[in-house]
């Protein structure tokens, strides 16, 4: 699958342009998966709707404007919604201090070498671990 991918990116954090999702509209052809990450939320996202293709996917990440969210629209087009909650950076940085002191480290089930790393995505895929997959390089 092709994907393509047109970010908006503005340091200040601020909302994209009213008329961002036209970036969207020639890169729609036959065959082209297109993902949106929408950052501006309820005020914004009718136009990451109006952006993808039918069984496309956003991911929502941030609420930078209110509104109401029609769900009409997703259902139409058998769009893929993911939200994403990341929290404020005070929240980052406790959680990594709180890593840090408890000596935390993620759970490894299995480790595949490169060379086997097709088993370890057959192993993903049969969602019988508990804990991390990793490919050693």
């Amino acid at each position: 699958d092709l994907i393509a991918s047109i970010t908006w990116t503005d340091p200040a954090g601020t909302v994209p342009p009213p008329n961002v999702a036209d970036a969207f509209i020639p890169a729609l052809v036959n065959d082209l998966d297109l993902r949106v990450t929408e950052v501006g939320g309820a005020g914004t996202l009718s136009k990451s709707i109006n952006s993808v293709r039918i069984s496309g996917s956003i991911g929502l990440i941030g609420i930078l404007t209110g509104g109401m969210i029609d769900p009409t629209s997703i259902l139409r087009k058998s769009l893929h919604v993911h939200g994403i909650y990341v929290g404020h950076r005070r929240m980052f940085e406790d959680m990594n201090r709180a890593i840090s002191v408890h000596k935390m480290r993620p759970v490894i089930d299995h480790c595949y070498s490169i060379d086997t790393a097709r088993e370890a995505y057959h192993a993903m895929r049969a969602a019988k671990h508990f804990g991390k997959l990793a490919i050693t390089l």
